[in-house]
């Protein structure tokens, strides 16, 4: 179909006034789209309201619960505060008493200590002083020992001489009692006495010692004149050594006793002298008497000893 030019502009005409139309009816249907949802939505935004109200209400009342917790809290933090600056307070008198006793104390104890030193000191003094004293005395009791033992020594070396090399009196020998060997002449047999060297000056060559009866002194005639028993307890020297010993040389005698109460007596007589076994040993020479037991020997002069 052909169209004019007449034709064309009345249909652009009736298409603009159809915009038009639809842009009528665009709006309208707008604005009724909008009416229906102000329609709509009032209910709701009148739920809203109420509900910002009671949300208003719930900020309000937990606001003032919030202010009273507030409170509350801001009066027990200065209650606590107030306790705790009354407690720091009594810790603080607490560490300055603790402190200043602290400070007594380790005053007394340096006190203490210097006490104690200085007594220990003295003490230590006193110790050393002690030492140095017994030292002093093992010292001096060491130079005895040695100058005991040297004289010891000494003497023993002579009282083995003596032994060795035998003697011809008791009066020879050191001041130590002891046994010897004697001999009584140059050509005769040395035989073993008992030198008595505290008693009467010393040098007694004891003939008899009997004190105990641990020996038995009834003997025969061959046992008293060779002797018996033993120097160093109870014996009897024997008469042969006696008249060898006596023969030679002068003798003094002395004669002690004792009771079994203790009673001391002795006799003694200033020359002594024994005969031979062919004289039956006889009592040769008694000189004069002195002493405390009595003359009780006078009456054997010039008879036969014997058993």
């Amino acid at each position: 179909m052909a169209v004019g030019g007449n034709e064309l502009e009345q249909l652009m005409s009736k298409l603009d006034a159809l915009k038009d139309k639809l842009k009528e009816v665009e709006y309208s249907v707008k604005n009724s789209i909008k009416v229906m949802d102000l329609k709509l939505m009032s209910p709701k935004l009148a739920g809203i309201e109420n509900n910002n109200e009671g949300a208003c209400r719930f900020l309000q009342e937990t606001e003032q619960r919030m202010e009273k917790t507030y409170a509350k809290l801001e009066q027990d933090m200065k209650e606590r505060d107030v306790t705790l600056q009354m407690k720091l307070s009594q810790l603080g008198t607490n560490m300055q008493t603790m402190d200043s006793t602290l400070q007594e104390a380790m005053k007394q104890g340096v006190q203490n200590l210097k006490s104690t030193e200085a007594k220990y000191l003295s003490k230590f003094d006193e110790l050393e002083n002690k030492l140095i004293s017994k030292t002093n005395n093992v010292e001096q009791h060491r130079n005895d020992l040695e100058n005991v033992a040297t004289v010891a020594a000494i003497e023993y070396t002579t009282q083995v001489d003596d032994i060795v090399h035998p003697i011809y009196s008791c009066r020879q020998v050191t001041n130590i009692s002891g046994t010897y060997l004697l001999r009584s002449g140059e050509d005769s047999e040395p035989f073993e006495v008992f030198c008595e060297q505290t008693k009467f000056d010393g040098g007694w060559t004891v003939i008899q010692h009997r004190y105990d009866g641990s020996v038995d002194f009834y003997r025969n005639w061959t046992e008293y004149r060779n002797g018996f028993g033993n120097v160093d307890g109870e014996f009897w020297l024997g008469l042969e050594y006696m008249h060898q010993m006596t023969k030679s040389r002068s003798h003094d005698l002395i004669v002690e006793v004792k009771d079994l109460e203790g009673n001391y007596g002795y006799a003694r007589y200033d020359e002594f002298e024994i005969g031979s076994e062919a004289e039956y040993y006889a009592l040769k020479k008694l000189g004069a008497y002195s002493g405390t037991a009595g003359d009780s020997m006078s009456f054997s002069r010039d008879t036969i000893s014997g058993t």
